[in-house]
Order: structure tokens, then C-alpha cells, then sequence
């Protein structure tokens, strides 16, 4: 059981990211396609999770004295570093034999997502600013692995609905996070006020411009209500530190 939860099970929802360029480039229908993003979605849940034990281990210290995350394996004692690696290790090594394998166009970009993992783990996460802007890496090189494995190449519009989205949930994540000292309250605010924006408008222009149909604008209200109830939650609930949590629960 400690094994699977140092693998955060919950953050595989994250790698869902892998189906949307099928779903936006009009190719859900193709059953080989699909399987083929299917063998990308499970290499991502072994890659990310191997990434996940070994940021767990660099964090083991300060997660000790949080309240919120003392029970979590390492730092609660029940699980040893040495065993959080070998663990995160195996994870990544068959993330990237079932890409090899199965969905060889996708291993650059999961090569990119664990080579930024591990460079946010072990540096950038303690630089302002720059570590925010490794979030859109991680949810891209997911967008780039579908993309490839099915070979639909997702529109840019959609790429900057996905740098935007990122942002914003890393902004509320930064907010909600107890003692986070880094940034001031009113910077967090209107950084989450502009990447919010930014995501329905480019979601907006994306329908507008990048399909044919005379009805697409309608689903904007779609992406209107999802950041408008998220950001609610988040205000009246505090639920902004565990974004996947959030959409699993909720």
C-alpha cells in the first residue's frame, strides 16, 4: 500500500492530457489510434509517479514538519529513501519500455517531461517565477506524446489553452500552499486573474478560428464554468494545493 501511495495513484488523472490531441484532431473513431494512446497514457502513469518518489525524497525534510504531508511514506519513517528510489526508478524505466515498445514516437516527449522532473526537483522548484513555468512543460510534453503517438498534431490554439490552464492551477496551487512565503497574496491574485483570462479567451479564438462549424463558440461555456467553479472552490473550500484532487472529487 505504502508503494502505491509514494506513486500518488491520484495524479494519473493528469496524464488524460495524452488523449486530447485524438479528441481534437477528429481521430477518436480509429481503434488502433486509440491503443496506441492508451500504451502512451500508461507509460506516462509509470513515468510521473517514478518522478513523484524521487521529488518525495529531495522534500523528506521539509515534509516532516507539515502537517499535511508527515504521514506521506518517507516522511513519516515508514518508508526508506533507498526504497522510494528503487521504487521511482523502476517506475521510470518502465515508463519508458512500454513507450519503446508500443508508442516509440512518444518517447522524446517523455524523455523532455523526466529530464524536467528531475531538473524541477533537484533546482528549479527553489527559483521564483521559473519554477511556475515549468508547469506548462509537464502538461505539453503530455500533449505532445498523444499527439505523436497518434499522429495528430494538436493546433496551437490548444497549446495555449494547455500553457494558460497550467498557470493558472499553479497560481491557486502556490496560493492555497500553508507558509509559502515566496510570493505576495496580490501578485498570486492577479497572476491567477490573467492566466484565467487568457485560457478562455485563447479557448474562445481556438473555436472561433480553428474549426468549421458555426456552433463551436457555444462550448465556451464549458471552460467559462469550470474555471469559475474551480476558482470557487479554491476561494471557499481551499482546495487549490491538490488540483487533482479537486476534479477527482468534485
Amino acid at each position: 500500500m505504502k508503494s502505491l501511495t509514494i506513486l500518488r495513484p491520484t495524479h494519473w488523472i493528469k496524464n488524460l492530457l495524452v488523449f486530447t490531441p485524438l479528441f481534437f484532431g477528429g481521430v477518436l473513431y480509429d481503434p488502433i489510434k486509440i491503443k496506441v494512446t492508451c500504451f502512451v497514457f500508461l507509460a506516462f502513469c509509470f513515468t510521473a509517479s517514478g518522478g513523484y518518489a524521487w521529488n518525495d525524497i529531495m522534500d523528506r525534510a521539509g515534509d516532516a514538519i507539515d502537517e499535511r504531508k508527515k504521514n506521506r511514506p518517507l516522511p513519516s519513517g515508514a518508508m526508506s529513501s533507498m526504497q522510494a528510489g528503487i521504487i521511482g526508478l523502476s517506475a521510470i524505466t518502465g515508463g519508458f519500455i512500454i513507450a519503446a515498445v508500443y508508442a516509440p514516437a512518444s518517447l522524446m516527449s517523455i524523455g523532455i517531461y523526466a529530464g524536467a522532473s528531475v531538473l524541477y526537483s533537484l533546482y528549479v522548484k527553489r527559483i521564483s517565477v521559473l519554477e511556475l513555468m515549468f508547469f506548462p512543460i509537464f502538461y505539453l510534453t503530455r500533449i505532445f506524446a498523444g499527439g505523436a503517438a497518434a499522429n495528430s498534431i494538436p493546433s496551437n490554439w490548444l497549446l495555449l489553452c494547455i500553457v494558460f490552464t497550467s498557470l493558472f492551477m499553479a497560481i491557486l496551487k502556490r496560493r492555497a500552499e500553508a507558509g509559502e512565503k515566496r510570493y505576495p497574496h496580490a501578485f498570486l491574485n492577479i497572476m491567477a486573474a490573467i492566466f484565467g483570462s487568457s485560457a478562455l479567451l485563447s479557448y474562445g479564438l481556438y473555436e472561433i478560428l480553428g474549426t468549421r462549424s458555426h456552433y463551436a463558440i457555444y462550448l465556451i461555456f464549458f471552460p467559462i464554468v469550470g474555471i469559475m467553479h474551480y476558482l470557487f472552490l479554491a476561494e471557499t473550500k481551499h482546495t487549490g494545493e491538490f488540483p487533482e484532487q479537486t476534479v477527482l472529487c468534485d
